[in-house]
């Protein structure tokens, strides 16, 4: 009877194990999941500057050549 016990009482114990790693590994999924969504969000924030920059780049080239345009037909 006790040793029935005794197995019962592990089973129960590794059951309750079990269930506490499996909770760990969801956690710890659903954390990777969100660092994994800022990333993206972050990556996409950097694209998005990138563009900005070139499109400020482009303006600015394209007003330094309208200004040399101008002073050509000044002179």
């Amino acid at each position: 009877m006790k040793r029935r016990n005794e197995e019962k009482e592990k089973e129960r114990v590794e059951e309750e194990t079990k269930e506490e790693i499996e909770e760990e590994i969801e956690e710890k999924e659903k954390q990777i999941e969100e660092v994994e969504k800022e990333e993206e969000i972050k990556e996409e924030e950097i694209r998005e500057e990138e563009i900005e920059e070139e499109k400020e780049e482009k303006i600015k080239e394209e007003v330094e050549e309208d200004e040399i345009k101008e002073k050509e037909e000044k002179e």
